[in-house]
């Protein structure tokens, strides 16, 4: 499994990744800031918690938009003379 020339660097690389987005999910859903630091963990498990960040983030967007849409529909409606529900 190791017998090519980079095998270990790329096992080694593949540790780092899961244990760096089992701790980056762990600090995430606990609302924990990604931590500071240089090495190639730490910027690991920051870039992965940035990601889950911002997709939250997004998620939240969307949902503040589809109330704002609906909202405007429903005063578009009323400024219409429609029927409120």
């Amino acid at each position: 499994m190791l017998n090519r020339p980079g095998a270990l660097e790329d096992e080694i690389a593949a540790v780092i990744v899961e244990r760096a987005t089992e701790t980056a999910r762990d600090l995430f859903h606990d609302d924990a800031p990604a931590p500071v630091g240089d090495d190639l963990y730490t910027r690991a498990v920051r870039g992965v918690h940035a990601g889950l960040v911002a997709r939250r983030e997004a998620q939240d967007a969307a949902e503040r938009q589809r109330q704002y849409d609906e909202t405007d529909a429903y005063l578009a409606k009323i400024k219409a003379g429609g029927e409120i529900e």
